[in-house]
């Protein structure tokens, strides 16, 4: 059961009315297809095309499974352990508690951020270990097999 049983009226007009021609402009662009339309000039940057960017070669962290695990549980740590060190040492020197929390705050982002900052270098070299222990390996047991191959 509906409030009300037919749609209320529209609203009357508020303000000062424009001038008749700009309606009329108004209108007839709205009634002009889409693909008619002028193309507004392209003032926005243009992205980079990022497909290309990234070779097969190049280990990625955000497919690596255990680097993501282990980059968020870095985050996290930094985060909490620079927030409890920073608002217990203001506490010891007295502060007000809005100035301890807003401090511990302040402090555990800027901990987050330097924790995924050093937990991204950490990772990137280890990726890059793993994939070149990865080839080597690969390389080797090419090598192997190359050689019992009788000629």
């Amino acid at each position: 059961m509906a409030i009300y049983p037919e749609p209320l009226p529209p609203a009357p007009p508020r303000g000062r009315r424009r001038p008749s021609g700009s309606s009329v402009q108004r209108r007839q662009a709205r009634l002009q297809p889409l693909h008619a339309r002028a193309d507004p000039p392209d003032t926005m940057a243009k992205k980079k095309d990022t497909t290309e960017a990234h070779t097969a070669d190049e280990p990625r962290l955000s497919k690596h499974p255990r680097a993501q695990q282990q980059i968020n549980k870095a985050k996290a740590w930094g985060g909490l352990a620079l927030f409890l060190l920073v608002g217990f040492v203001s506490m010891q020197k007295g502060l007000p508690a809005f100035t301890v929390g807003l401090r511990a705050l302040a402090a555990g982002m800027v901990g987050y951020v330097a924790a995924w900052a050093v937990a991204l270098v950490v990772w990137r070299q280890v990726a890059i270990n793993e994939v070149d222990a990865l080839r080597a390996r690969l390389r080797a047991d090419a090598d192997a097999a190359a050689s019992d191959v009788p000629a």
